[in-house]
C-alpha cells in the first residue's frame, strides 16, 4: 500500500499507485486490505477508465480520481 488516507468521516481509505494502465497489484496491498479492511480501496493508474472489480476495489485514474472520486471521500 502507498498511501492510507482517514475521511473526515473516521473512513479508511488505501491506495496503490502504478504507472501501468493494466496494473499488477502485489499480495502485499492485499495484505494490508486484509489487515486494515479499509471502507475505500483503489489503485490509482495514469489513464484509461473507472472500473470496480469484483472484490470493491476501484481502479482509477488519477485525473478522474482527483476530480470525481475524492469528493466522496471527503
Amino acid at each position: 500500500m502507498d498511501l492510507l488516507m482517514i475521511t473526515p468521516q473516521g473512513k479508511l481509505a488505501c491506495f496503490e499507485i502504478k504507472f501501468s494502465v493494466s496494473p499488477v497489484i502485489s499480495k502485499g496491498f492485499f495484505q494490508c486490505i486484509e489487515d486494515l479492511k479499509p471502507d475505500y480501496k483503489y489503485v490509482i493508474t495514469p489513464g484509461g477508465e473507472c472500473f470496480d472489480r469484483s472484490d470493491r476495489l476501484r481502479i482509477c485514474p488519477l485525473l478522474i480520481f482527483l476530480e470525481k472520486e475524492l469528493v466522496k471521500l471527503t
